[in-house]
């Protein structure tokens, strides 16, 4: 336990020290396999729910048209290919800037983003559960309504208050504010755009 510590190569993996205080041939090149394997996996996975994710946002007018073709197998190739691209992009602005504080800048934006998206559904469930019970839509109900949806709000907006004042933390918070204020100026300018084109989307399909 005491040798172990930052692992910068499969070489100084606790795995790989493992295995070699086994007197396991080749365990360096073994868990290179591995980590490689696992890291291709890991990236087909992403450019899977990214390509997907494109083409349904597509659908609905929440992203260009252009990304709702499918080949003759149904697959969103145009979407796939976007995400590489930014895939690649992303590699390039690991090198061009220092590549530890691009990645501690996208870790923080996405563990950032779930507090967004919680206080979202909180907020959503105020605003619409009166409108889905007149409308007899809600099977499931939330107990301790709307008590309990403001009680998560204002713990969640006090966790972000407190993550504000520890100078590890503060970065995730000013990144998740940045990425969503881009979010939020966006999809107000692009919101008469994209009621046009899920109009037109549904129009045409139901042709």
């Amino acid at each position: 336990y005491s040798q172990i510590d930052g692992a910068d190569s499969a070489a100084e993996s606790p795995f790989t020290q493992v295995l070699k205080q086994a007197n396991i041939p080749g365990a360096v090149g073994f868990m290179e396999a591995i980590i490689v394997l696992a890291l291709l996996s890991a990236f087909n996975a992403q450019i899977y729910a990214t390509s997907r994710l494109v083409y349904s946002m597509s659908t609905r007018g929440e992203a260009p048209r252009f990304f709702a073709h499918t080949n003759e197998h149904a697959v969103p190739n145009r979407a796939v290919i976007m995400s590489m691209v930014f895939a690649f992009i992303s590699v390039g602005l690991q090198v061009v800037f220092d590549g530890s504080s691009v990645l501690v800048f996208l870790l923080n934006a996405v563990g950032g983003c779930l507090l967004v998206i919680w206080l979202v559904i909180a907020l959503s469930e105020i605003k619409l559960r009166p409108q889905m019970e007149a409308n007899n839509e809600l099977s499931v109900r939330m107990w301790a309504y709307p008590a309990l949806s403001w009680v998560a709000v204002i713990l969640i907006l006090g966790l972000a208050v407190g993550m504000l004042t520890d100078p590890g933390a503060r970065q995730q918070v000013i990144a998740v504010v940045c990425v969503t204020a881009f979010l939020a100026v966006l999809a107000a300018l692009t919101k008469k755009s994209r009621t046009a084109a899920r109009e037109a989307f549904e129009s045409s399909d139901s042709n």
